[in-house]
This record gives C-alpha cells, structure tokens and sequence, in this order.
C-alpha cells in the first residue's frame, strides 16, 4: 500500500493574513539638531515607514544629518519624542511602548539624562491604530469634527493664537484614519485687533488625535507645509 504525504501549508497562509493587516512607525533624528525630527505611522511596511520618517527629518533639517532612532510596530505601537523647549541641541530622548504615556515616560527619562535633569518641555508623540481592516473602513474620519479641530487649535492654541485668526478654511485633505489623522490644511488667515501685521494665506500639516468621539490637534507643522 502506497501512502501520500501532504504537505499543510495552512499556517503560514493565515499568518500572512495577519501580517497584512500589521501598522508600521518610525522616528528620525537630526543627531547634531534635536529640534530636526520626522514622524510616521500606520503604514504598511516598516521600510515606507522608515522612508517618511527620514523624508520629514530632512525637510526640517536641510542637511544629511537624520537617522532613524525609532521604529513602531506590533504592541510598541505607540513613540514618544522630548527635546529642550526653546533649545536647538542634543538634549533628546525618545521611546517606545504600548501607550503614548508609557512610550512619553521613557523619552522624558532619556532626555532628563542628557540634560542634566533639565526639563524636557517640547513633546511630540504618535500611535499606530489598531484592528481588523474591516473594522477601519467603517471608521471614515469625520471632515467637518476635524475642520473644527484645526481651527480650535490655531486660533486658541498655536504661536499664533491671539495675533491671527482663521478667517476661511479653503481646502483640506486627510491621511490615515482610526486614531492618528494628518490633515493638510490650506485657509486664509487675518489678524487680530491690535495685530499691524497683513491678512494672508498658508497651508500646513496638522497632526491629529481622535479619543472618546471627538478629535483635538496634538501640533502643526511650518509654514506652507501642507500638500495638494
């Protein structure tokens, strides 16, 4: 009697499937400028994270200076980025973990040990989301929660909060979806009483948290650095 022997190749077919559905993350740093930094997240694989991360670092820095120092995936899903407020030096720390508080503690530990306990007041932080992919498409990202958002922050938030205003927001385009959200927004600004200085326009990234139904901007980026 002959017998056949077949070969499974089940397991490996469902661990791709679970692969596919995987977030990928990642932080560079300018080295010689700590103020020079790029984020991403909730991409498909590490090596477009990685990409995006160094593309930011090098718009910010004009230099050959970044490096990737972070990379987010699985239950580290979540990094954490502290420098010296107002200092542009290599007083820096940053850190992974399953939450933004637990990946913001270590980057404040490591940034404390740089300088000299120094505190560490610029905070920069972001989450790969989670769940099926299913589950994401019937979480659409809500425009006109996020158009408020953007001009909660500017106008009550931001360096500009109480010299200009949003007068009209013209154009908005939005990356990712689930809880971390970039938004480019282009809008006509106009300035406050007391304020000489002309109306004009700009366009520029927002990053974007959602929690508990709503959504609040975390920071934006400089000017004109929004993309259509």
């Amino acid at each position: 009697m002959k017998y056949i022997i077949l070969t499974i190749i089940a397991l490996p077919f469902m661990s791709t499937i679970v692969l596919a559905d995987e977030k990928y993350g990642s932080l560079a740093v300018d080295r010689s400028n700590g103020f020079n930094f790029g984020w991403s997240y909730d991409y498909s694989t590490q090596s477009t994270a990685n990409n995006r991360a160094m593309f930011e670092c090098i718009r910010r820095s004009k230099k050959d200076n970044c490096r990737i120092v972070l990379e987010l995936s699985g239950d580290n899903k979540c990094g954490a980025y502290r420098a010296i407020e107002g200092e542009a030096d290599t007083s820096y720390g940053w850190g992974k973990a399953s939450t933004q508080q637990l990946a913001d503690n270590i980057a404040h530990t490591e940034c404390r040990q740089r300088s000299n306990g120094e505190y560490c007041g610029n905070q920069v932080w972001a989450c790969n989301s989670v769940g099926s992919s299913e589950s994401k498409k019937s979480q659409e990202p809500d425009i006109s929660a996020i158009k408020s958002a953007v001009l909660k922050y500017y106008n009550n938030k931001s360096t500009w909060a109480g010299k200009f205003k949003i007068d009209r927001l013209e154009k908005i385009r939005i990356e990712g979806s689930g809880s971390n959200i970039i938004a480019h927004a282009r809008y006509k600004y106009v300035p406050l009483p007391g304020n000489s200085r002309k109306s004009g326009y700009d366009q520029r990234i927002f990053y974007i948290q959602k929690h508990n139904g709503g959504y609040s901007v975390n920071r934006m980026d400089e000017y004109m650095s929004g993309h259509f």
